[in-house]
Formats: C-alpha cells, sequence, structure tokens
C-alpha cells in the first residue's frame, strides 16, 4: 500500500466543498483526481465522522486533503494490501469493526487464538505530549484574528504540568474550525500511545478492526486495541505469517513522516500584515478579478466603504437590483438632493406597493411636477390637484362628500353640475350672522348677538327681532296674523271665513272688526265692537 499512499501525494486538485459528508468528500476526490481505478473508497470501509463538512483545497495533493480532512474530524485513514484496486479504510476507534477473533497467550481456540511469544512487543510512547494547545488562524469577517486556547486538564493532572504547543494555520476562518482541529490534536497527543507489534498465523484479520489483545507478562488483559498496518510474509511450506501492528494511535512510518510535513507546515511564525488602509486601489486590481463568489457574507459593510467612493460610474448597469438591497438600507439620508429625478426612474417602476410616505410635494418651480392627474379607464381625465391651465387647486368631474362610502356620501356634486345635500345641515357664519338650512328647522338667518330671526319652515314665515320681543308669523292657512310676545292674537288681516276683514283684538280678545263685503249691487262696511256689541255701517 506504500506505492499507493505515494500515488496520492503525486496529484493535486482545487476544489471547494460545502456542508458535504467526509465520506463523500473521499469518494469525490478519488474521483477528482481519477485514481478510482487503483483506490476504492466503498461505503463498507469509509464511515461518516462529520455529516456537514465545509473545506476548501486550493492546489493540494490528494494525501494531504486525506490528511486534512482526518484532522478535522480526529479519524484515522489508511490503505489495506489487497489490490489492486486497493481499499480505503476511515473511521475512529469507536466506530471500528470487531475482528474475527482477538489474539492472547492463554487462547481458548474458539474466541481467542495464539500468536508468536517471541514477536510481540509493547510500548507506551509520549515523545511530543500536548495537553494545552492554542491555535492562531486567519482574520474573520469583521476583522478579528482567529485566536483560541483549549485544555486537556485530566492530562495536566494527571502528569503535574503543562506541555503546551501553537498552531498557525491562516487556512483556519471560523472560531468553530479552531476548536475542532485544537481538540483534535488534545485527543492524539495528550497522553500516551499504547503500540503492540505481533505476529500470528491465522487468517481473517484488516486493517482498522477492533481487536482484543491478553498478554500477562505487559499486563494487558483484553485491551482493546485498533489494527492500524497489517504485513503479509509467506514461510516456508507454503504458510503465510501475518505481521500486526496496533495500538490506540499507532501511526507507520509513512503516517509518521506525513505528520512531520504537516507540523513543518504548522510552525509559529509572523502572522501576514493587514494591508494599510488605502494601500489597495482600483488600479492594482484587474477587471473582473474580484467577483461575487470571492467575497464573504457581511465581508464588506458601510464602515469598510469611504464617503463618495462608490458612484454611478463605478456600477456596471443592472448590476444592483432589487433583490440585492436590504429592506429599508436605502433611507433619505443615504440620498443626496436631487439625485433621483425623472429620467432616472423607469416607466412603471414606482407602483403603490412601493410608496410609503407622510407626505408628498410637488410644485414649487424647478423641475418638480405641478400636479396631480386622475385618468379613467378610457384615459380621460377626470381630476387633478395642482396647476392645469392657468387654474390653481383643484378639479373633480364628480365630487362626492361624507358619509361612509361613495355611495352613502352628503354632499353629491355631479358631472352636470347640480348639487345636492342629504340628511345634513348647510351652514354659513359670516361675522354675527348665521345662516342654516335643514330638514329640521327649514331656512333661518339669526344675529348671533342681538337674536334677530327670519326662520321659514313648512308653510310659516317667522320674523323675530329678539330673544324676548313679539313675533310677526305668517301662516298662509290661518291668515296673516300678528301676535305678541305672549303669543297672544292682537291683529288679524284676512279672517278664517274669507271675507275681506281686519280685526283688532286686545289678549285675543277681539275688540274693534272692520267687515267689507258685496251684499247685491252694494257694499258693506260694518264696524262692530265686540264689548258694547256691533255697530253696523252699510254703503250704497
Amino acid at each position: 500500500c506504500q506505492d499507493y499512499v505515494w500515488l496520492l501525494s503525486t496529484v493535486t486538485f482545487t476544489k471547494s466543498y460545502t456542508a458535504q459528508s467526509d465520506r463523500a468528500i473521499y469518494q469525490d476526490i478519488l474521483t477528482t483526481v481519477g485514481l478510482t481505478a487503483d483506490i476504492t473508497a466503498t461505503d463498507a470501509n469509509v464511515d461518516i465522522i462529520e455529516a456537514s463538512l465545509t473545506i476548501d483545497f486550493e492546489d493540494v495533493s490528494a494525501r494531504d486533503a486525506f490528511d486534512k480532512i482526518a484532522d478535522l474530524t480526529g479519524a484515522e485513514w489508511d490503505l489495506d494490501f489487497e489490490g489492486p484496486p486497493v481499499n480505503l479504510h476511515y473511521n475512529v476507534e469507536a466506530n471500528a469493526a470487531a475482528a474475527a477473533f482477538d489474539l492472547s497467550d492463554d487462547p481458548d481456540l474458539a474466541a481467542t487464538f495464539p500468536y508468536l511469544i517471541d514477536s510481540f512487543s509493547y510500548e507506551r510512547r509520549f515523545e511530543q505530549p500536548v495537553n494545552r494547545i492554542k491555535i492562531l488562524g486567519n482574520w474573520d469577517s469583521s476583522g478579528n484574528r482567529i485566536d483560541v486556547t483549549r485544555n486537556d486538564t485530566a492530562s495536566q493532572t494527571l502528569f503535574g504540568r503543562t506541555f503546551s504547543k501553537v498552531v498557525v494555520d491562516l487556512s483556519i476562518t471560523t472560531t468553530a474550525l479552531a476548536n475542532l482541529i485544537g481538540d483534535t490534536i488534545l485527543a492524539r497527543s495528550a497522553n500516551p500511545e499504547q503500540v503492540v507489534s505481533l505476529e500470528q498465523d491465522r487468517d481473517g484479520l484488516d486493517v482498522n478492526q477492533k481487536i482484543q489483545i491478553t498478554s500477562s507478562k505487559h499486563g494487558l488483559v483484553a485491551q482493546t486495541f485498533l489494527i492500524r498496518q497489517l504485513s503479509i510474509n509467506q514461510t516456508g511450506g507454503g504458510k503465510t505469517r501475518y505481521s500486526i501492528e496496533c495500538g490506540t494511535y499507532s501511526p507507520s512510518m509513512d503516517r509518521l513522516l506525513r505528520i512531520l510535513e504537516k507540523q513543518s507546515r504548522e510552525r509559529t511564525g509572523t502572522p501576514r500584515a493587514v494591508p494599510p488602509v488605502g494601500s489597495i486601489t482600483e488600479t492594482m486590481i484587474t477587471n473582473d478579478a474580484v467577483t461575487t463568489p470571492k467575497i464573504a457574507a457581511n465581508s464588506i459593510t458601510a464602515d469598510e466603504i469611504q464617503a463618495g467612493a462608490v458612484i454611478a460610474g463605478k456600477i456596471a448597469a443592472d448590476a444592483v437590483s432589487a433583490t440585492e438591497i436590504q429592506a429599508n438600507a436605502i433611507t433619505a439620508d443615504e440620498i443626496q438632493a436631487n439625485a433621483v429625478t425623472a429620467g432616472k426612474i423607469i416607466a412603471n417602476a414606482v407602483s403603490s406597493g412601493k410608496l410609503d410616505a407622510t407626505e408628498i410635494k410637488v410644485g414649487g418651480g424647478g423641475s418638480k411636477p405641478g400636479k396631480f392627474s386622475v385618468y379613467n379607464s378610457g384615459g380621460a381625465q377626470i381630476g387633478f390637484i395642482g396647476v392645469e391651465g392657468g387654474f390653481s387647486g383643484g378639479w373633480f368631474k364628480e365630487l362626492r362628500v361624507g358619509g361612509t362610502s361613495a355611495a352613502t356620501a352628503k354632499l353629491v356634486a355631479d358631472s352636470s353640475g347640480n348639487l345636492s345635500m342629504t340628511g345634513g345641515t348647510f351652514e354659513l357664519t359670516s361675522g354675527n350672522n348665521e345662516f342654516k338650512i335643514n330638514g329640521t328647522d327649514g331656512f333661518w338667518q339669526k344675529n348671533t348677538t342681538s337674536n334677530n330671526l327670519v326662520q321659514i319652515e313648512d308653510g310659516t314665515i317667522t320674523i323675530k327681532n329678539s330673544a324676548s320681543a313679539a313675533k310677526y308669523t305668517l301662516d298662509v292657512g290661518a291668515g296673516l296674523v300678528y301676535l305678541d310676545a305672549s303669543g297672544n292674537t292682537n291683529l288679524q288681516l284676512i279672517s278664517v271665513s274669507g271675507v275681506g276683514s281686519l280685526s283688532l283684538r286686545d289678549g285675543n280678545v277681539e275688540r274693534v272688526n272692520l267687515t267689507a263685503d258685496i251684499i247685491g249691487n252694494s257694499a258693506r262696511l260694518e264696524l262692530s265692537e265686540s264689548s258694547t256689541g256691533p255697530r253696523s255701517f252699510n254703503c250704497v
């Protein structure tokens, strides 16, 4: 398998993965670099440790990409010895499949089988302990440096000291990713690595399988290890012997070289300098070099843009549409006076759904429109507000006022010039004079200071010169009658009987009656005084 690991280091690629499982990424990398005929990544051998992983690779080897994924997830990958094609194995110890049998120095030959005692080797390696890790990444979208520290307090307590390490990796752009990398390093380096090497003759074992090993000499009783490496050797007599290396974390020489190579890339160095303000100008950036996929979401805010830097000449036609503008992002404060004119607004661009204002100002000279015009469905004007043809104010073909709707309006002016008012009161006040028309009081004119009143009701005209003075009433049905302030009849000009007469009264008591009548061919004038009896004069 060593040749195939070397093969992975000879092919490079550039690709980004968003919210994909680590298994899917491994399988796609092999397809991208064209190695599916040499290396197979089946679902059975490649576990899903992270179901949603986002990672970018730019001009890296497939081997480095495999390492990077394993570093992020805390898993292990390796290639078996069978092939071509060889199988890619990727998992963590907790997910590894159990071996077909276990190994012991006292086997029962059913569940456990023997190994060569002289080949057994047991080591505890703690060459580069790390129980405190500091991760320095790139700068996030807010301009802050990714800087996290992770601790394994159990290891620090066990050994009574802190083993620190600093990793600088500018490919780390989020705090979550920095935490994941730090925890992975601690899981591998905070405690000693246990490594077992042995040889045995039974077939059925494979790499990345969990196996229990018992060695009374080394104090191991059915302790679980993970098979990291398996080699096949042919011995005399056509027998097959298997050399096995397993442990909690046991890199092969190739794996160790890859880790050392990775550590050389992670060495602490001077962080990349941030370009000073104004040092990058438009002349330093080629056309179309910066596109939307190259800019992280929310990385460019109003604070990063110099006032007046973005003008119409810098924005391509149709580059900014309604979908690119956040709601309420553009307010009156952001728009220069007179910047938006009729020539900047296309026809039908402003609809009623886009108009929301407490005041709309028109007219006043300059380029402001002088009126609002309203048209019916046939295109004929039915009203305007503003100035038109020398007329100022407003005109409406029909006007309806009051009520709860147009159908119940109380005041209506139609297109023929008819004006009608229904169920209301027309009232006009000029100085001390009040004019009123309604269905209850009829028409009246009243002086609000002297209370002088003229009122016309149904069949009656009333004239009153003050609140307490006598009033004069003309009642068509009962004749012309003068009433005093108490309502007493003092003068009646036309009698009820229809005969021409003049009646003088005192407190509704008739005192004098003057009657003119025609009797035959003669006229009669009768003067009577009711208190002393009638006295008549006849003129022939």
